[in-house]
């Protein structure tokens, strides 16, 4: 309907939203009392993305989870219970891709994961759109649409919110497992890409990753 949407949760990865409503949440984030937003967020640094949380629990703007983001179980290849690829994104901030990803050049990090996640995916079925419109018509779907994906959501977040799991969560979790690739085989999963075998200087930093136990849970 037009309202200004975040689709990776609260963080400003992928917004949609009319003009009008762009214009609208710029000029609340200057007029906000910045004392209560920071107090009911429970964060200090002044941020964008802690705006649109803000927000968010004002009810101001609409939350969606429509990508594969920042998993606790990583699909080698990307793919769903129908062997469809994944609509994929990542948050690969300096610390992320020091820490996690081992690498100081942060461009060569990212083309390098770009190019070995691209050719993992080309394991799936493609999903293609021809226009915007078909675009958001398959990735940009309401909640309740895509059950695959918010089971990955969901599963990320009882985890990172240490809760105990119920049946539902259970099931989401066996619905994740249930991921085959585009000839029915059924796909790896690892905690956050533990297994994954890349040559040259990306295999490198994924083995320093291992052998210093850098992984996190994010």
């Amino acid at each position: 309907d037009g309202k200004l949407t975040t689709h990776d949760d609260f963080v400003p990865a992928m917004v949609s939203g009319t003009e009008q409503e762009f214009d609208r949440v710029i000029h609340d984030m200057f007029n906000a009392n910045l004392d209560e937003t920071m107090t009911t967020v429970g964060q200090q640094m002044v941020s964008d993305m802690y705006f649109l949380q803000y927000f968010a629990i004002k009810g101001t703007i609409a939350l969606a989870h429509n990508f594969y983001s920042s998993p606790n179980w990583m699909a080698d290849p990307p793919c769903d219970d129908n062997g469809d690829e994944l609509p994929l994104m990542f948050h690969l901030n300096t610390d992320k891709v020091r820490n996690e990803f081992g690498g100081a050049d942060k461009p060569a990090v990212m083309n390098e994961w770009f190019a070995a996640l691209n050719d993992r995916r080309n394991r799936c079925n493609p999903v293609t759109a021809a226009t915007p419109e078909e675009y958001a018509q398959k990735f940009l779907v309401p909640l309740g649409t895509n059950k695959f994906i918010e089971s990955l959501w969901m599963h990320w977040d009882c985890v990172h919110s240490g809760c105990t799991p119920t049946e539902k969560q259970q099931a989401q979790e066996e619905l994740i497992k249930s991921a085959v690739d585009k000839d029915g085989n059924p796909v790896t999963l690892v905690r956050l890409g533990r297994q994954f075998e890349f040559e040259g200087t990306l295999g490198r930093r994924e083995r320093r990753v291992r052998e210093e136990d850098l992984h996190k849970l994010w």
